[in-house]
């Protein structure tokens, strides 16, 4: 059910409530215009105002704790987009905590937000440098690949890494499979920089070119013996692409994080002229 239909839903079912009920009603109507109108902080705290309600008042338990953890998700987001990494971590958690307190309520209907919320824990612990503490969410995520568990739009890859660069978003995504799986034959990317000029809030803008950990075909077994290779992809305007490939960052399997970090960086630091006039285009 989409966030729509179930305001509306909400909207026309309650006619004849007692005066507890009214009041409950209430908070609920304000919450609900608020979370339509995007003002997820207004939304949230109405929605958290009224967790007491949800064993007390089993005819609005659905109600509140679709808002509570769809306002809660929304906040988590914008924490992870502006690069609060404490926040994101402290509202992700909490979106757990929710999901699995009230699992008896919606059952599986929300149980999607879980793994988006395991994902934003990883681009959270990434960012403070804490890639241990992130490395437990990725094996909750590489699991749920694997039993096919995960919703769309994180069945295939994963948002891993976020960086700020002189004014420009930095994503780091990482595919799945890894070398030998059926899905690496041919030409494979394990990981991908999608790089992004920024609109004045902050927020992504146009993308500028992606940097892919390309998996490097080998004459014979060790020969070379890296693994994969950093490779600078732009798509142009006449839909075609322009590639270099990066021999001077070359990594082995399983590619080092700390590494690929630090040469997305180096990269990006030896070519800001360049950068910088394609943000002009």
């Amino acid at each position: 059910m989409t966030n729509k239909a179930f305001l509306a839903l909400f909207l026309l079912t309650f006619t004849n409530l007692l005066p507890a009920q009214t009041a409950i009603h209430a908070t609920l109507n304000k919450a609900f215009t608020f979370y339509e109108e995007k003002q997820y902080d207004s939304a949230y705290k109405y929605f958290t105002s009224l967790k007491n309600e949800i064993v007390t008042s089993d005819s609005f338990a659905r109600e509140i704790v679709f808002g509570l953890t769809a306002s809660t998700f929304f906040k988590e987001v914008m924490a992870k987009d502006a690069g609060q990494w404490d926040n994101t971590i402290r509202l992700a958690t909490e979106l757990l905590n929710d999901l699995t307190a009230y699992h008896s309520v919606m059952g599986g209907e929300l149980g999607g937000k879980r793994y988006y919320a395991y994902k934003d824990l990883v681009v959270a612990y990434f960012g403070l440098g804490k890639k241990d503490s992130a490395a437990k969410y990725q094996a909750i995520l590489y699991d749920a690949y694997k039993n096919k568990l995960l919703p769309d739009g994180l069945d295939q890859y994963y948002n891993f890494e976020k960086i700020t660069w002189k004014g420009l978003n930095v994503w780091g995504y990482e595919w799945y499979p890894n070398l030998g799986d059926k899905e690496t034959e041919g030409s494979f990317s394990k990981q991908v920089y999608y790089i992004y000029s920024t609109n004045a809030n902050g927020s992504d803008k146009s993308q500028l070119f992606r940097l892919h950990t390309i998996k490097i075909h080998k004459l014979a077994p060790g020969d070379p013996k890296a693994d994969y290779v950093l490779t600078y992809i732009k798509s142009n305007k006449d839909h075609s692409e322009s590639s270099k490939t990066l021999w001077d960052y070359v990594f082995t399997n399983p590619v080092n994080y700390d590494e690929l970090h630090k040469a997305v960086l180096d990269f990006l630091e030896k070519n800001e002229t360049q950068i910088t006039e394609l943000t002009k285009q």
